[in-house]
This record gives C-alpha cells, sequence and structure tokens, in this order.
C-alpha cells in the first residue's frame, strides 16, 4: 500500500468523520451492503460538493479489498 500525502490523509480523515461514519459507522463491516454505499455517494453528490469521486476512491479500496478474502 502506498504512502498517502499529508493533505489527502487529512481530506480522507474528514470525509470518514464527516460522512461515512455518520451514515454506516453502527454498521458492522460485513454488514455494509453496496447499497449503502452507493447511497453513502449518491447523497453526497446532491450536495454538490464536488467531492463524490474522492469519497468514490475511498470507499473502493477497503471493499475491493475485503472482497478478494
Amino acid at each position: 500500500m502506498q504512502e498517502l500525502e499529508k493533505k489527502t490523509l487529512s481530506i480522507y480523515l474528514r470525509i470518514l468523520n464527516n460522512r461515512i461514519l455518520p451514515a454506516i459507522g453502527h454498521l458492522r463491516l460485513d454488514q455494509v451492503k453496496p447499497l449503502h454505499v452507493a447511497s453513502l455517494i449518491s447523497e453526497l453528490g446532491k450536495e454538490g460538493t464536488g467531492k463524490t469521486g474522492k469519497m468514490e476512491s475511498f470507499l473502493r479500496e477497503p471493499f475491493n479489498t475485503c472482497t478478494e478474502y
């Protein structure tokens, strides 16, 4: 896994704490379904923040890795 720049890490932590955890943080990882992730990304897109792509890439890697094992 590659190391993240400080700014990138800061952005990812902000997305995690402000968006992802409030929406799906109550679920165990094995309970998170593609619909949860799609809804989360869709809601962010509706807000027009321009961060949809960052959230999508932030979520893609861990969930893709989990499905490999």
